[in-house]
């Protein structure tokens, strides 16, 4: 039985169970093949051993199921050194897509959950270990826009490097999902995403989008992008003024291929750049300084070597680094460097080992360190 058909099989199950509606996947347009209905994503499972050098995460956080130098916890050399075993299912996935073709105009819809943390715990593992699913991707496509929630294009997907992690080099890497209306014209892209203001006293007080567009390059021998982005930082300041500041944010990310190895790299500079890097842990946009808004500038870069030993195995290094100036507060810098060992032993399985060392030092004067040792086993469907 194929896919199409037990795609079509999921679909008429839902459409049974669901009030009957005009906008319904319809099972005879799967079967005759005017429509492309799929269930996927994968199953994870992942298993760390942490050594940390200031004292303890809490426990059932964001930095127990991925590194995230966030969640570090740091001190001024007070705190204890500390170790914790963490098992997690959490980055186990599962999407829907519905795509087809109506008077010449090409459509799809997608729809992602997983089970991440994203604010709280969620659930607990004290007993059931039940979490609450999130919201990763829900958007449609018509033509060339894009109009939902997805992959802030200023994030290259391309320049991720494989790891047995969630998100190596967190710290430097462009990460986020929001928001946006995008148009796509061959290798440019440009959009009006989501605006949200991260360090001030009011995130959600702008007015204008953020306009984000990159340009890619691409051949045999892999891709390097350009990517750029414009934006507004309003915040509500003391006595009810406001103040704003114009925050913008460049880069250069891509993947170059060496024989059957690669080399994927990441670079990018701005002010008020924060929120877009290191999952917003690392900086902030800004800071509100005597009633004006004081744009914070950020620095960040990875680069990481995958060798391919053969068909099945490969590894990767992978070294990171961010470096976070404020206006009042002092510097801020995080780096990072892991290697990995994954092996494939059949298509969709992949299984890997990855050992990193993170290192935090903030603006306060605090820091701290991070040594895990990880193993993970993921089947994609």
């Amino acid at each position: 039985m194929n896919n199409k058909i037990i795609a079509g099989a999921v679909a008429a199950a839902v459409i049974g169970l669901s009030p009957m509606t005009a906008s319904a996947v319809n099972f005879k347009d799967v079967m005759a093949g005017k429509m492309d209905f799929s269930v996927g994503g994968y199953v994870k499972m992942s298993a760390s051993y942490s050594d940390l050098s200031d004292g303890d995460t809490g426990g059932n956080s964001l930095g127990d199921v991925m590194y995230a130098p966030i969640a570090i916890p740091t001190s001024n050399g007070s705190a204890e050194s500390e170790s914790d075993l963490d098992f997690s299912a959490r980055e186990s996935r599962i999407n829907f897509k519905a795509s087809q073709k109506i008077d010449g105009h090409k459509l799809l819809a997608y729809i992602e959950m997983d089970f991440m943390p994203n604010g709280d715990a969620g659930g607990n593992e004290v007993i059931s270990n039940s979490y609450s699913p999130r919201l990763r991707h829900a958007f449609l496509k018509f033509d060339n826009w894009t109009l939902g929630q997805t992959w802030t294009t200023l994030m290259d997907l391309g320049a991720l490097p494989e790891s047995a992690d969630f998100l190596p080099a967190s710290e430097s890497t462009v990460f986020g999902r929001q928001q946006m209306i995008r148009y796509t014209s061959g290798n440019f892209q440009i959009a009006l995403e989501n605006p949200e203001s991260y360090g001030v006293a009011d995130r959600d007080d702008n007015d204008l989008p953020d306009l984000i567009a990159n340009y890619k390059v691409k051949g045999d021998w892999g891709h390097i992008r350009l990517n750029g982005l414009l934006r507004e930082i309003n915040s509500d300041v003391v006595g009810g003024a406001e103040d704003s500041a114009t925050g913008w944010g460049l880069g250069v990310t891509g993947k170059v291929m060496v024989g059957k190895d690669d080399l994927k790299f990441s670079v990018f500079n701005g002010e008020g750049l924060g929120r877009y890097i290191a999952l917003g842990g690392g900086a902030v946009d800004a800071e509100v300084v005597n009633g004006d808004v004081e744009l914070t500038e950020t620095t960040a870069f990875f680069v990481a070597y995958r060798h391919w030993w053969n068909d099945k195995v490969r590894s990767s290094i992978i070294y990171s680094d961010l470096e976070v100036q404020y206006d009042t507060k002092g510097d801020k810098e995080v780096d990072s460097i892991a290697v990995n060992l994954m092996y494939s032993p059949v298509k969709n399985i992949t299984l890997g080992a990855m050992i990193i060392h993170g290192e935090i030092d903030n603006n306060d004067g605090t820091e701290g360190e991070l040594d895990r040792f990880l193993v993970s086993a993921k089947y994609a469907f």
